[in-house]
């Protein structure tokens, strides 16, 4: 965070971000952070009332670790250093500037946030009275979920079709600066898949993706919690999450193979459409050919049912057992706990189950995610080397100048063949 600051700052007095007028939108985010990092503020305050059983801040400093009084002004000084700092590159934006740090950041409250929400009920359970700080609390855990979301997802998916409409910019502009020959013989079916499926697959994938690495963060913050409440039963559900994540490596690997397959059977389709539009003519006219055409193109349409089906049942069946393994983590913690761990309460276990049950959403949140992040790493593996293509394919002179040269060579063929 201090880096980013200073580069703030380095960035206003070099004048490389200018003022940009304060409008409506502007002004709303501005007033919702400020609104909320009191909010935060309020919290860092209530803190006592809801870690020491209402305990006040005097009792803390006399009897408390002075660590907690560091650690709480740490706190309280990164929300209002970040405040002022978003705030500025608000009123003072960069051109081009995606603000990745400020998206990986609200990733991170966001999923803390889910996380956190869990944490409040489980300790509302458990509390006589009632207990404004844990209202106040829960409320946080909310904002931090659902606006880091609101956030995350509507900065990156401008961000994502922001690099795709360079993409497709650099591409167009790549291939008008080679040659007709050259692209002729390059093939036509190569540009196709990627300016319309790959781009598409990417943009349409984005949504899932954001929402795994969300729910990963969560889990994450969901783990610790459980170590905080039996390190042992810890270790024994991460062996369980490794053992799947072994699984889930090892199909992904098949299904990562079988669809670099299915990738590549789209440009022989995107082949068969561009002769059959372009020679729909001679084909119309003999019966032969038709016949021909017609038996090639359902082998290529079945090998690509095949080998997307292969894809797909492949990540079905790890889904399958990621649920199932995760349901015995469950089991587990149920019936085997109090055999393993007899000093372990009723309530921790009950604990250890509630907070399993939460974490099923994000699980099958970040399940979902793996596979459209190996269709989105494909597309973009093939845009790039389709670009790489291209590069190499390009021209000295463009086109326009290219037929110029071609047609002004004609003419001076013609002109030394005149005879008198």
């Amino acid at each position: 965070m201090m880096y980013q600051v200073f580069s703030l700052i380095f960035e206003l007095i070099r004048h490389q971000r200018s003022y940009k007028p304060i409008t409506k939108p502007t002004l709303v985010g501005i007033v919702s952070l400020i609104s909320f990092s009191i909010v935060l503020s309020i919290g860092l305050y209530l803190l006592p009332n809801v870690l020491f059983s209402e305990m006040s801040w005097p009792f803390v400093m006399v009897w408390g670790p002075i660590t907690i009084i560091i650690a709480v002004l740490i706190a309280l000084a990164s929300i209002w250093i970040y405040t002022l700092m978003y705030i500025l590159s608000l009123l003072f934006p960069k051109k081009g500037n995606n603000a990745i740090f400020s998206m990986i950041l609200i990733s991170l409250l966001s999923g803390f946030g889910n996380a956190f929400i869990i944490f409040i009920v489980n300790i509302s359970l458990f509390r006589e009275k009632f207990s404004l700080g844990l209202v106040v609390y829960f409320a946080i855990g909310l904002i931090l979920y659902v606006v880091g979301q609101k956030f995350l997802r509507t900065r990156l998916i401008r961000f994502t079709n922001d690099s795709l409409f360079l993409k497709k910019k650099e591409i167009t502009h790549t291939i008008l600066n080679s040659t007709y020959q050259r692209i002729e013989n390059f093939g036509k079916e190569k540009i196709y898949p990627v300016l319309n499926n790959d781009t598409e697959t990417i943009s349409g994938s984005i949504n899932i993706v954001i929402g795994g690495l969300t729910s990963f963060v969560t889990l994450i913050c969901c783990f610790i919690y459980l170590g905080f409440i039996n390190f042992y039963g810890l270790l024994i559900s991460l062996a369980v999450i490794i053992m799947t994540a072994g699984l889930y490596y090892f199909f992904a690997l098949h299904a990562n193979r079988v669809w670099e397959q299915t990738r590549d059977i789209q440009n022989k389709f995107f082949k068969i459409i561009a002769q059959f539009l372009e020679g729909f003519k001679e084909l119309s006219l003999h019966h032969k050919k038709r016949v021909h055409f017609q038996k090639g193109a359902v082998d290529i349409y079945d090998s690509y049912r095949v080998k997307r089906s292969q894809g797909d049942i492949a990540f079905a069946n790890v889904f399958v057992i990621g649920e199932l393994l995760f349901t015995l983590v469950i089991g587990c913690a149920i019936f085997i706990f109090p055999v393993l761990f007899p000093d372990l309460n009723h309530g921790s276990i009950s604990n250890y189950v509630f907070v399993f049950l939460y974490m099923t959403g994000p699980v099958n949140g970040l399940l979902n995610a793996v596979p459209e992040f190996t269709r989105i790493r494909i597309s973009m593996k093939r845009i790039n080397e389709l670009l790489r293509e291209l590069r190499n394919l390009k021209a000295d002179v463009s086109c326009g100048e290219q037929i110029k040269r071609e047609v002004k060579e004609i003419q001076l063929n013609q002109f030394h063949n005149v005879s008198i």
